[in-house]
């Protein structure tokens, strides 16, 4: 070092709070200086080429695949077998290789096995990859950071009726004393990598140790008390160390039938001391799944295949505390035969919510149907209680593009669906529209009578449809309008449609509580327009026959009618007579009534007519054989006790000489004037023109 110094000068500067500075020179000699440094960096770069070539060499090696390198076998297995005393793992050969994923040198250890000290073998594979920390590789330390685990085979047993169990137990609270768990059954594999991790401290030699992989492996699981096996090749598992303990990764798929299904599975502990599980499945068919192992319920009922994600998670105790799902599936059906009368198709399906077993809640926040073409949304919650056989329930559906049929497929018929039975006999086509539904049922409300109003809200838009108000009457038919549910009232408002070939503008119908059986009583009100004989034979037909079983010919009447009928019919089979009730109220116009008086009748009559159960009452004004006349007609449906004549009729008008001759008088008799004339007649069931008992009477002015 001295020589390479030329001069050295010191100056004095003074004292500093009695320290003496100086300033020191140093010149050195530069040329000595410089030839140093370049010998200096001659040598880097020496070894630098040198290592280059060396590592060139080992990667021109490694590209025609892996190096055998079975000298280092003893010191790569020995953080293994310091981790597991009593335990050897053997091996038949050790080989180098990079890792192009990983960018990293790897060690291939063929036929790995770990045996137990007697020489049995605990767990096998094809081959374990160990990828060793890089900085202490450097420094000849061979500690693990990475193990791949390839070609194992691992069978799991499961039981079909503990997995129902489990999700029975979904509904208990979380303090609810468990079941003490089976003996560990898990395959050794899957203990060995658990087992590969819990190494902690400084001084494992494990410690560095972040991932173990499971590759290639075949995962074969059965179901103990049926013995089906499924085997799912080529699966993968991981388990990762993280700072809140240890986390599972696994994805495996099964091909049966034709069909198949994946599985993937994420498992690990929470910042808040609890683990969570994320199951992501997509092709799994429930119904094929409870048939192979004997599972029962729902499971029976979801006929299609499944896709989606289930969350839950467990307390420290294993109680589940939460469980999230977002699961969709189709095409397929869904039949739950108490609920379903058949099975209800569907292309698609979408239900997100989640379950709180301590609130025993499940919140749904979105279901989703596609079925024939419609769709259905829905949202809410069932809360469920110890002491209840039936839960709360608290949901709001929509729909648009909805038939009839497809509806009742998806409405169950359970108590309180008296609306569902009368739609199912009395609607036989028709979209609905505009759906909206509420439906607020608490455990009590399923059986009380009468349904309160809140607990059921139903608002619908229907079109061509085919509605029978009252059987075997003629439907309405293209019927247009709205029906409405409320707790146990049905209305239905028909804006548009025709029966029996008459236009129908306005009708009103109820039935005041739908969950009366053999009692039902439904109004009607119906606003009539069009042709008298139709509107005539229309309400002749059964059950009413308002004017044949009284004796009257509706083929006799004739014109045009405008009015309104109220009606209270009974809605089941064999109901008294009396139970009926009817009013109609029109004007009919162009009246003609043929056969009233012998020949010619009543025509261009304009009558106001009222039609009750009792009788009918008629008066108005027309041409009686060409004369004009006032007319009052009352006919009794109810036979009396001291009137012989059911029907009776008053006729008054003026006769001229003109029309004199039009009654049946001599035609060589003349009037000068005019005379007012008046008959009372009384007959039996409209029996014209016979006249039982009448008079005649005419006053000249």
């Amino acid at each position: 070092m001295l020589k390479l110094i030329k001069r050295v000068k010191a100056t004095f500067l003074g004292p500093d709070n009695g320290i003496e500075i100086y300033r020191l020179e140093i010149d050195i000699k530069q040329d000595h200086l410089v030839k140093n440094l370049k010998s200096f960096f001659r040598f880097c770069s020496r070894c630098l080429i040198a290592a280059a070539v060396i590592f060139g060499l080992i990667f021109i090696r490694l590209a025609y695949g892996p190096t055998p390198v079975s000298f280092l076998g003893e010191t790569i297995k020995e953080p293994f077998e310091a981790a597991f005393p009593g335990k050897n793992l053997d091996f038949d050969g050790v080989y180098l290789s990079w890792n192009m994923d990983n960018m990293a040198l790897e060690f291939s250890l063929d036929n790995a096995r770990l045996t137990q000290a007697g020489g049995e073998t605990i767990a096998a594979f094809s081959s374990l990859v160990v990828d060793f920390d890089g900085l202490n590789l450097l420094v000849g330390n061979f500690i693990p950071e990475r193990v791949d685990i390839y070609g194992a085979e691992l069978t799991f047993l499961w039981s079909a009726k503990d997995f129902e169990k489990k999700i029975e137990q979904l509904f208990s609270p979380t303090d609810e004393e468990q079941e003490e768990p089976e003996e560990d059954e898990r395959p050794a594999a899957i203990r060995f990598m658990e087992a590969l991790l819990e190494g902690e401290g400084e001084d494992s030699p494990l410690r560095a140790l972040k991932v173990v992989n499971i590759r290639n492996t075949t995962v074969t699981l059965k179901e103990k008390a049926s013995g089906v096996v499924w085997i799912m090749p080529d699966a993968s598992l991981s388990l990762i160390r993280t700072p809140l303990g240890l986390s599972l990764n696994a994805g495996m798929s099964l091909v049966s039938e034709g069909e198949e299904i994946r599985v993937n599975l994420r498992s690990g502990n929470t910042a808040e001391g609890q683990t969570r599980t994320d199951l992501e499945v997509e092709g799994l068919n429930p119904a094929r799944l409870a048939e192979e192992v004997g599972l029962e319920g729902v499971f029976q009922a979801i006929n299609m295949p499944l896709y989606g994600s289930v969350s839950f998670w467990q307390n420290a105790g294993g109680g589940i505390s939460l469980v999230a799902f977002d699961i969709g599936g189709g095409p397929g059906t869904i039949f739950y035969e108490p609920f379903h009368p058949s099975p209800a198709a569907f292309e698609d399906m979408i239900l997100k919510g989640v379950l709180d077993p301590a609130e025993n809640l499940v919140s749904i926040d979105l279901i989703r149907l596609s079925v024939d073409q419609a769709i259905i949304e829905g949202d809410g919650f069932l809360e469920f209680e110890a002491d209840q056989p039936v839960p709360a329930v608290r949901m709001h559906f929509r729909a648009d593009n909805l038939k009839i049929s497809t509806l009742l497929k998806l409405w169950p018929p359970v108590p309180h669906s008296g609306g569902r039975v009368w739609l199912e006999q009395n609607v036989t086509s028709g979209t609905l529209n505009n759906l909206e539904a509420e439906v607020a049922f608490t455990p009590e409300i399923w059986e009380t009578r009468p349904l309160p109003d809140q607990a059921m809200n139903v608002t619908m838009d229907f079109a061509d449809g085919e509605i029978h108000f009252l059987r075997p009457m003629s439907p309405l038919e293209n019927v247009f309008g709205t029906l409405t549910i409320n707790g146990n009232r049905l209305t239905a408002a028909v804006h548009r449609g025709e029966v029996y070939g008459l236009p129908i503008t306005d009708i009103f119908f109820e039935i005041e509580d739908l969950t009366i059986k053999g009692q039902q009583m439904g109004f009607a009100t119906i606003r009539l327009e069009g042709d008298l004989q139709r509107i005539l034979r229309l309400v002749d037909q059964e059950p009413l026959r308002v004017f044949s079983k009284h004796g009257l010919d509706p083929g006799d009447y004739f014109g045009r009618v405008s009015g309104v009928a109220r009606l209270r019919v009974p809605l089941y089979q064999g109901a008294p007579v009396d139970e009926e009730d009817y009013t109609i109220e029109a004007t009919i116009y162009d009246a003609a009534v043929p056969e009233l008086i012998s020949e010619g009748g009543l025509t261009e009559g304009t009558i106001t007519m009222t039609v009750t159960p009792s009788g009918l009452v008629g008066n108005g004004t027309g041409l009686l054989r060409g004369a004009p006349f006032d007319f009052y007609w009352t006919q009794d449906f109810i036979p009396s006790e001291t009137e012989a004549y059911s029907t009776r009729i008053e006729i008054s008008g003026n006769v001229s000489d003109q029309n004199l001759h039009r009654f049946g008088l001599p035609e060589d008799l003349t009037m000068e004037g005019t005379a007012r004339v008046y008959m009372s007649m009384r007959g039996i069931d409209g029996e014209f023109p016979v006249l039982h008992n009448g008079d005649v009477g005419a006053g000249l002015f």
